[in-house]
């Protein structure tokens, strides 16, 4: 439908869908107060822990504002025979989206997803062909209590006129986000929120999304999704390292995913293990992906010292005396002549 078509006065004009809000034209006496079914956009079953982040935002069933599930404020104005303007929505600044709105129409044009703690402004200005002179009376009002937010006279003398609709905190509706994981990176008051599935981290999490037009309705709703990881640490133990074995890449013994970092006793943490100097068993790890979505697997490597055969030679042994050699061993005293006598001069 075109926004700009010309229809009886009391009908519905057109609507226009931008960005995340929701333009409509409407009669003015169509305000009406009702407790609506509160949802928000379909999740995904399941994602991985690498995908890009979600939007969420609020859905509503129609295009009227008595049928937002989010904060707003709806503009009412008359326009002349002669006159066209627009409406340019401004949110701390920034436009989010301009109403063109045609001649000789009593209309009320509103955009949802208007956050109560934002510095809410609207800016009226002549658009296509209109003759210059003329005031046109409008009034800005909440979509939900109906109450006046602002009012004035525009003089249409060819310049804009910028109109701050209300300071933060005044709309009485309120929009809620909330989740049993840490992936609600950005929560708005406004109806919209995103969710992180990195952030999340593997598991099945529950967001809802809270409506309470601050005249008596208040719902919520709750959706699940789970997000998995597309990382595995598993790597083989080496088993028994000789401590003069040389370096070991650990890289090779990856069963699962390549790439990771190494971390513990003796190992760089690109995989490169030296056991010169280290016994006993150590703990070694393997994570591969980053956050919350890391895998992460450590396994204890046993490290053997090199054998010292080191011992030093009796002095002054008498012929056919027998001589117990293990005091003599100066090295490392194996399984061989624990106490035993290993020589018998003749």
């Amino acid at each position: 439908m075109n926004p700009l078509k010309k229809v009886n006065r009391n009908k519905l004009l057109s609507y226009l869908i931008v960005s995340l809000g929701l333009f409509t034209f409407k009669n003015q006496s169509a305000f009406a107060q009702n407790c609506l079914p509160v949802t928000f956009n379909t999740l995904p079953a399941t994602v991985s822990c690498n995908d890009d982040v979600i939007n969420l935002n609020a859905v509503q069933t129609g295009f009227s504002f008595s049928q937002a599930i989010t904060p707003c404020y709806y503009v009412q104005v008359t326009t002349g025979p002669f006159h066209t303007l627009s409406i340019n929505y401004i949110s701390n600044g920034t436009s989010i989206g301009v109403l063109n709105v045609p001649s000789s129409t009593n209309f009320s044009g509103y955009y949802s997803y208007s956050s109560p703690s934002a510095n809410n402004q609207i800016q009226l200005c002549e658009a296509g062909l209109s003759i210059l002179g003329g005031n046109v009376a409008f009034t800005v009002r909440d979509c939900h209590s109906n109450a006046i937010l602002t009012s004035g006279i525009w003089v249409m003398d060819g310049a804009c006129q910028t109109v701050n609709v209300t300071p933060p905190g005044v709309m009485t509706s309120g929009a809620t986000w909330s989740s049993n994981s840490n992936g609600l990176i950005v929560i708005n008051d406004n109806g919209t929120a995103r969710f992180s599935p990195a952030a999340a981290g593997p598991g099945t999490w529950d967001i809802t999304y809270c409506w309470d037009n601050g005249q008596g309705c208040q719902a919520c709703q709750t959706k699940s999704i789970t997000v998995t990881s597309n990382f595995n640490a598993s790597w083989t133990n080496p088993g028994a390292i000789c401590s003069a074995a040389g370096t070991v890449d650990f890289n090779t013994l990856v069963t699962g995913t390549p790439g990771g970092i190494w971390s513990g006793n003796g190992i760089s943490p690109t995989g490169t293990f030296n056991p010169s100097g280290l016994s006993g068993t150590l703990p070694i790890t393997y994570t591969v992906g980053t956050g919350s979505c890391a895998a992460t697997s450590t396994l204890d490597v046993v490290i053997i010292q090199l054998p010292d055969a080191s011992w030093s030679p009796p002095n002054g042994v008498c012929q056919g005396q027998s001589l117990n050699l293990n005091p003599l061993v100066t090295g490392t005293l194996g399984e061989h002549g624990q106490g035993k006598e290993l020589a018998e001069i003749t």
